[in-house]
């Protein structure tokens, strides 16, 4: 005869009941005669909406899959089927999983991700489930503008930046407008990133109108996979920077233009020197055998984040006489400053204001007197006098040749003048060709043996710093500050120039002016200028009375440089929404101690920008950055530098910036419930009103809703005594009552995952039942306790993967297409048997060892039970095990760490 399930129960129901019969041998008669083939042979579609979708013909993937291939419109859901299922002749029904006849003219898919199931039932009572799944054709999803540039606008008397800012982080095109005349209407030419990604409602050269400065135009993109992004392109209005004392470092740099590639190329004439002064704003080029007019082409080598706006096509100035001024603007589009600079010529003139050469003529004839001495660095021609020295006052012609282009104050080369006294000194001014100015003194010096009053005075009576130059940091500037008057102490004859700032920025180069007392000569005379390696540096040097008494004088440093502070480490580091569409950040942290900051997301579209606001220990402050400018990402594992300055300059310190992928379980915080009994994405193998799974509210914190797992043993049918486990998994459950003694081998563990997690955490509380029993009722030793498990997989096979944890020393053994697929491998594994009883909630933790560092995952397997030896029929009777914010680890951050969702 045939078996058949009792009248009352659904077919559900009969499956949920017959697990539990796993230990009764049932006998009936003929039952090899009956059919266990519950095949789905084919699978049609009638007929769909919306109409936007395009569907391909379903196939069959695996062994109890359908895949329906999805060509376009995934974000045009929910999709609505009617289907046509073929089913081999033996199948005596279908069911819904929601209980009842199975419909497939109402197949509903709310999501891409949906899986419709059902069961098909064979003449033998065998229930195979299958699947209906959306196979995705995978169509280009980018739906970003690479490029935005303005070919024409109007009215011309309007200042905008022709190359537009793109905001990827915010979907935004900002049009840079230094002076906007309104209505103003420009025309883009529009790049777009994505493969036959198009503009809707918008066609090429179309001019988009702006009626104010805060009125925006929406673009809508819609990517070749139909995924659809609005872009909003709006003014932004620049700021002047000259009406802001105080800029960042970072912003000057954006706004200044770089020496090292600047340079100009004159259609006539060249350029012998280039100055630029970033206070006025002024490029000068000082140019010889220039004849106008003259076109100037320029090379302007701006930071990437820096739009050069009102700059000439092809940066080629036409100058029509010298000191006319023609110029451009630079706009930072971080800081939304501009700046104007200003290209000048002016003629090459020489700098150099020196005396080459100096004769007297017409002297008395009892007057001699060795060559002149002159002495540039001084400033000083010195006269010899070596007879004679008795006969001033006297008068002579004087004779100069001076540096090119230089002139006499007031006066010519040639000249006569009257001396009066030996030691009296006589000044002219020499004015260079470029109004540089420098005073000269002629002072004569008794070398005449005859002449017996000679000086004794060796002090130095004034030393005036003329100027000084250091090593500069190039990224700031910096450079030594000193006081600008330097200390004399005659007795011990030293002195002292005093460091205010910057001492770290020796060595040091100082021109000084030296007044001596009457009659003494310097060593330092013939010195062009005083370097200093450090600033315990000193430099001695001999002052030379007139009667040749020698007195030693020293230079030397005081120190008084406020103290500053090494410190430059990294205090927080946020995001908040300024983040990529499709993205998501899971944590981030932060870790001075290891100079980086870890995000980890649990979604991520690449390329994937960010813009993060950034702080920093105080009195430090970034370099290249600002806090708030864009990064962008192109992988996982990628990482950025960005670097810190302390407020003494020491070094840089450089921070990473590091993305990790850390994907989270789907419903780990489950909140979500199929029904008072099934937590969406998890499965239960338990038997309906004997185990079960249930939804625990609140849950963790009294918040929300948890899950509690409930060992329960019962007699049912009368005299059928069993004792299960409660336990939930990721995977899927799939009834078949040939293997109601095997449990295991109805049991498919594992979903695909590619990410590689170090640990496992939940919040979870325990209590154990009051007795531990077998399947039989029969006492066994021991308390209660419950288990946690995580694995990683590494799967080579093709298909649905088989994975039913059996062990070697398990009984269940292995059959037929029930074997588990060949190729996996348990690359990570952590397990906990020994969950006790617990006061209230508790955090668990399972950290993975690693077992195979070779191999990447494909599969992860979680399995949690109220009763560890559930599978072996050992449990206490209402053992409970709750559960609540499931999350997967994937880095553990060193102590002291500042942590940010």
């Amino acid at each position: 005869m045939n078996c058949k399930p009792p009248a009352p129960f659904s077919l559900r129901r009969w499956a949920s009941l017959s697990l539990l019969l796993w230990g009764i041998a049932v006998s009936c008669e003929q039952v090899d005669s009956l059919s266990n083939a519950a095949e789905v042979t084919a699978v049609s579609i009638e007929s769909y909406e919306p109409a936007s979708i395009q569907l391909g013909t379903p196939a069959k993937v695996g062994d109890h899959t359908i895949a329906i291939p999805l060509l376009y419109g995934k974000y045009d859901f929910p999709l609505h089927l009617r289907l046509s299922i073929d089913v081999s002749e033996e199948v005596v029904k279908i069911l819904s999983r929601q209980g009842g006849l199975f419909n497939p003219g109402e197949v509903v898919f709310e999501t891409l991700e949906d899986v419709v199931e059902f069961d098909v039932v064979a003449a033998s009572g065998k229930v195979k489930r299958w699947q209906l799944r959306l196979l995705e054709n995978i169509l280009n999803e980018q739906t970003q503008i690479s490029r935005f540039t303005v070919t024409g606008y109007t009215p011309a008397e309007a200042v905008i930046s022709t190359d537009a800012n793109i905001k990827y982080s915010e979907n935004e095109i900002e049009i840079l407008t230094l002076s906007p005349v309104f209505p103003l209407s420009i025309t883009p030419a529009i790049t777009l990133s994505g493969q036959n990604a198009r503009i809707t409602g918008y066609a090429p050269g179309e001019a988009l109108t702006f009626a104010a400065v805060d009125a925006t135009v929406a673009l809508q993109v819609k990517a070749e996979s139909g995924k659809t992004q609005t872009w909003t392109v709006k003014l932004v209005q620049c700021r002047n920077a000259a009406a802001e004392p105080t800029l960042s470092i970072p912003t000057k740099n954006r706004l200044a233009l770089p020496a090292g590639g600047l340079s100009f190329d004159l259609s006539q004439g060249t350029v012998q020197e280039i100055t630029q002064d970033f206070a006025s704003g002024v490029i000068t080029l000082l140019t010889q055998g220039t004849v106008f007019p003259v076109t100037v082409k320029a090379h302007l080598p701006v930071h990437p984040a820096a739009r050069l706006v009102a700059c000439p096509a092809d940066t080629t100035f036409t100058v029509t006489q010298f000191d006319a001024a023609d110029g451009f603007y630079i706009v930072d589009t971080i800081s939304t400053y501009y700046k104007r600079w200003t290209l000048r010529l002016a003629p090459y003139r020489h700098g150099e204001a020196a005396i080459k050469t100096f004769t007297l003529s017409g002297l008395p004839a009892s007057v001699t007197m060795d060559a002149p001495v002159i002495n540039a660095r001084n400033a000083t021609v010195t006269l010899k006098i070596t007879a004679g020295a008795a006969h001033f006052p006297f008068t002579a012609g004087v004779t100069m040749t001076l540096s090119e282009g230089a002139q006499v104050k007031g006066g010519s080369t040639a000249f006569t003048q009257a001396f009066t006294r030996l030691d009296s000194a006589y000044t002219l001014t020499v004015v260079a060709e470029n109004g540089y100015e420098r005073a000269w003194d002629i002072r004569f010096v008794n070398a005449d043996p005859a002449y017996a009053a000679k000086r004794t005075g060796s002090n130095v009576t004034a030393f005036t710093i003329l100027g000084y130059s250091s090593q500069q940091n190039p990224l700031t500037g910096s450079r030594v500050e000193l006081a600008p008057e330097a200390g004399i102490d005659t007795v011990t004859k030293n002195i002292t120039l005093t460091i205010t700032n910057w001492k770290k920025y020796f060595p040091l180069k100082v021109k000084a002016a030296l007044s001596l007392s009457g009659g003494a000569e310097s060593s330092l005379d013939a010195v062009e200028e005083l370097e200093f390696a450090a600033p315990d540096a000193i430099r001695p040097f001999t002052v030379t009375a007139e009667d040749g008494s020698r007195t030693e004088w020293t230079i030397r440093f005081a120190d008084e440089e406020p103290a500053k502070s090494a410190l430059a480490a990294l205090t927080d580091f946020s995001i908040g929404s300024r983040l990529s569409a499709n993205s998501r950040i899971d944590k981030i942290y932060i870790e001075p101690g290891k100079r980086q900051v870890v995000i980890l997301l649990s979604q991520a579209q690449f390329p994937l920008r960010i813009t993060p606001a950034i702080a920093v220990s105080p009195k430090a402050y970034l370099l290249d950055v600002n806090s708030g400018e864009e990064m962008v990402f192109d992988s996982f594992g990628e990482h950025k530098d960005i670097r810190l300055m302390p407020e003494d300059e020491s070094s840089a310190v450089t921070c990473k910036i590091i993305l990790l992928n850390a994907p989270q379980l789907p419903n780990g915080g489950l909140e979500e419930w199929n029904d008072a009994e099934n937590a969406a994405g998890w499965a239960n193998p338990n038997a309906t009103g004997v185990i079960t799974m249930r939804r625990l509210t609140p849950g963790y914190a009294n918040t929300g809703t948890a899950v509690q797992l409930t060992t329960a043993t019962a007699t049912i049918l009368g005299s059928i005594r069993v004792t299960a486990s409660g336990s939930m998994f990721l995977g899927r459950f799939d009834y078949r009552i040939m293997y109601a003694s095997k449990p295991k081998l109805m049991t498919y563990f594992a979903i695909p995952w590619t990410a590689r997690p170090v640990a496992l955490e939940a919040d979870y509380t325990y209590q154990p039942g009051a007795r531990l029993v077998n399947s039989n009722h029969d006492p066994v030793a021991g308390t209660d306790e419950g288990s946690a498990t995580i694995e990683l997989l590494h799967w080579t096979g093709n298909g649905e993967i088989k994975y039913h944890t059996i062990a070697p020393e398990d009984t269940y053994g292995h059959s037929g297409d029930e074997a588990e697929s060949p190729g996996i491998t348990v690359i990570a594994r952590a397990k906990q048997e020994h969950l006790a009883a617990t006061a209230g909630w508790q955090k668990l933790r399972l950290h993975l060892v690693t077992l195979d560092a070779a191999k990447t995952p494909n599969y992860l397997h979680i399995t949690f039970a109220s009763s560890t030896r559930g599978d072996k029929q050992i449990g206490a009777n209402g053992s409970a095990l709750a559960l609540d914010n499931i999350r997967l680890i994937y880095y553990e951050p060193e102590e002291g760490s500042i942590e940010r969702n």
